[in-house]
């Protein structure tokens, strides 16, 4: 199947999309929520958070510390502001604490990260050589239950690439 003219223009579109987020960066998870508990869904492959090993899915971030600061409290946040407080400038340092899945709040602990480029972003500045009749670039990623995939997994099939940012 021959990339058709809206798959180029959909990846421009992304790119400048994003332009307005270059220097925001985030610890690679994806989360959700139980109740008012804000929890780890899934970490995304080579990111900050999978490199460091400390966070795993279903572990529950209880408060978020940039840098030194302060912890502020997240359960009841909703997803997106928790979201807004795990997003920072690219190299920042964010500090969780965060109670392991099965654990009780006396065995929270604190973990520190090193906020990075997102490997979407990445990807899509991989594809500003992008041209009509070109394949779009590749994008991986997980999903709500931790699985891995990619963009090219699904070549051939029609794909719809749902994308929202709140900066």
């Amino acid at each position: 199947m021959k990339p058709s003219i809206f798959s180029t223009i959909l990846c421009l579109s992304l790119l400048r999309m994003v332009s307005n987020a270059a220097d925001i960066g985030g610890v690679g998870i994806v989360v959700g929520n139980d109740g008012d508990a804000i929890i780890v869904r899934a970490i995304v492959p080579d990111s900050p958070a999978a490199k460091s090993g400390a966070l795993k899915p279903k572990d529950r971030i209880v408060a978020v510390a940039e840098g030194n600061g302060v912890p502020v409290k997240i359960s009841g946040q909703g997803i997106a502001q928790s979201v807004r407080m795990l997003r920072g400038p690219v190299g920042s340092t964010v500090r969780l604490t965060i109670i392991p899945s099965g654990a009780e709040a006396s065995q929270s602990r604190v973990i520190t990260l090193v906020r990075a480029e997102q490997q979407f972003t990445r990807a899509l500045r991989a594809a500003e050589h992008v041209k009509v009749g070109m394949p779009a670039p590749e994008i991986t990623g997980a999903d709500v239950d931790g699985k891995t995939f990619k963009l090219s997994d699904y070549r051939g099939k029609v794909v719809l690439v749902d994308l929202w940012g709140d900066w």
